[in-house]
């Protein structure tokens, strides 16, 4: 596999870098693929992110800062390791499927 082809594969699953790949080969049909995926997954966790914070300010209100704040800190872990994994699947020619983000993927 090309060094560039890495670099983009790579990419793909960085958040909003994910932008690069997609925009940079778009004729390697598997890049832009992971591309699209890594882009699903960063506004997937964006939202994520925003739900959170509101259902814990409900829930927890301002005396629960600290428990919000781990939520939000497991969260964000959850969703780098998802990343992670997404990049070494790439990386070695697979996919990580991911339910209703890969199946956004596929269509667009």
């Amino acid at each position: 596999m090309p060094p560039d082809r890495k670099l983009m594969l790579i990419l793909a699953y960085c958040g909003i870098f994910s932008v690069i790949p997609l925009f940079a080969e778009r004729d390697d049909r598997e890049v832009h693929w992971h591309a699209k995926n890594g882009l699903g997954i960063f506004i997937a966790a964006i939202l994520g992110a925003i739900v959170l914070t509101i259902v814990g300010s409900i829930v927890f209100g301002e005396d629960g800062c600290l428990s919000g704040c781990a939520f939000h800190c497991i969260y964000s872990l959850a969703f780098i390791a998802l990343s992670i994994a997404a990049m070494a699947k790439a990386l070695m020619r697979g996919r990580l499927r991911i339910p209703f983000i890969s199946d956004l993927a596929d269509r667009f």
